[in-house]
């Protein structure tokens, strides 16, 4: 899920760092520890960063966990506080209608007959209610990364 540039490198090349830098290696950092925080927000794993940053898991986990990175991710969910909470309740809502889930039955004369519960659809609702709350990617997102 992580979003790949044209140079191929995880975030996007247009993200500058605000601060003004004494060094060319400092502007660098910069850069780097922004793109590193525009992938976690994406969704991307350590492990993706360094990898698409060339770079070693450990130097990819000591930036990610820096107080620098945590900061530039802060900036950005208070940016998109409103849409966040928006998608939020918009995905509770269809886990809720999903929970509410009733079996159909199509009849001869082509007229819809609700049944009784749809248990498998309230299970699978189930499932993911617990994985949004836990934040696991759903079945459908690892299966959608693995392919790419």
């Amino acid at each position: 899920m992580a979003i790949r540039s044209v140079s191929g490198r995880v975030g996007a090349p247009e993200v500058e760092p605000r601060v003004n830098h004494k060094t060319k290696a400092q502007w660098f950092t910069a850069v780097l520890l922004a793109r590193i925080a525009k992938a976690l927000v994406s969704g991307a794993t350590v492990t993706d960063i360094a990898e698409a940053e060339g770079i070693g898991h450990t130097l990819a986990s000591r930036e990610a966990n820096s107080p620098e990175c945590r900061q530039l991710v802060a900036e950005f969910v208070s940016d998109e506080r409103d849409e966040m909470r928006a998608l939020f309740y918009r995905s509770l809502g269809a886990i809720e209608h999903a929970l509410n889930a009733r079996r159909e039955y199509m009849t001869k004369e082509g007229q819809i007959v609700y049944g009784g519960p749809d248990h498998y659809a309230r299970l699978a609702a189930t499932k993911h209610l617990r994985d949004f709350m836990e934040g696991r990617a759903t079945r459908a997102e690892a299966a959608g990364e693995a392919r790419a």
